[in-house]
């Protein structure tokens, strides 16, 4: 019992509770900002679990180093033996000292090293474990379509509720083709805007194929383009009209047929190792 408080005391008295107590803070504060930042780089959360063994294993060197070493107005000094009055000033460094603050230098980087690594390699894992798991089992719908909202690239506002009628009469159209896996409004529309690739939002709709356009507004001139995307983001065709600005919903409805018509036998086609095709669909 004596020599455990007799080692209590000289912790204290080398200040090496205050040590543990600012590498703690510190710690939990890197963890804090990583936990805020991670996620606006693309970084998973369990990339922090990499931070967090990191600090766990650095605590016992900032233990050591914290017996050793005293940190004041002179820079790093030796703490002095317990043999040596209290109000002794700290010894200045020698040679072993030296290469005892190399060793520490030498393992704060290897740790470091290594929780930059960790943290890079887990986007990645990730990433492989996504794209296995695509080449694994293709969840995507045979015959399967989903309608974006057409982009609106001309300066006028109004010419959005055009670009958004011309997208829903081509959706109501596509969805009279009976044997056509068409997905809803809502769930297709969801992507107005979005900055995500044509790959990510087949894969999260579950689509083979996917259609966007944009509408472009000239004085009394449209000019309409479609396109047609498989789900690696690959254009299979493309086709742009030309309309005079006259019946807004005589224009949605034409170019809406004439895109149904050529976009249903492309989708309809059976492709090389297509399920529907082997059992004769």
């Amino acid at each position: 019992m004596p020599s455990i408080v007799q080692l209590y005391r000289e912790a204290r008295r080398r200040k090496v509770f205050r040590t543990a107590a600012l590498y703690v803070l510190g710690s939990w504060a890197a963890l804090q900002v990583a936990d805020v930042l991670f996620p606006g780089f693309g970084i998973p959360e369990t990339a922090i679990q990499a931070l967090v063994w990191t600090a766990a294993l650095g605590f016992p060197v900032a233990l050591i180093f914290g017996w050793l070493f005293d940190i004041g107005q002179g820079g790093i000094r030796r703490t002095p033996p317990p043999s040596a009055a209290e109000t002794a000033e700290p010894r200045p460094l020698g040679s072993r000292d030296y290469a005892l603050l190399g060793a520490f230098l030498v393992i704060a980087a290897v740790l470091v090293f290594r929780a930059v690594q960790e943290v890079r390699q887990v986007p990645v894992e990730a990433a492989s474990q996504v794209a296995a798991t695509s080449v694994k089992e293709d969840s995507r719908l045979p015959n399967s379509i989903a309608v974006l909202p057409f982009t609106n690239i001309s300066s006028d506002p109004d010419n959005e509720y055009f670009c958004d009628g011309i997208s829903e009469e081509i959706l109501n159209e596509i969805s009279m083709v009976r044997p056509l896996n068409v997905i809803g409004r809502t769930s297709s529309f969801a992507f107005k805007g979005s900055s995500l690739g044509i790959d990510k939002i087949s894969a999260t709709l579950g689509v083979r194929y996917v259609l966007q356009g944009s509408v472009r507004k000239a004085e009394q001139r449209l000019r309409i383009s479609a396109q047609l995307l498989d789900e690696r983001g690959r254009q299979i065709w493309a086709q742009t009209f030309d309309r005079e600005l006259a019946n807004v919903f005589d224009i949605q409805q034409e170019i809406a047929r004439s895109v149904a018509n050529m976009v249903t036998p492309i989708c309809m086609a059976p492709r090389a190792g297509d399920p529907s095709r082997r059992r004769g669909f």
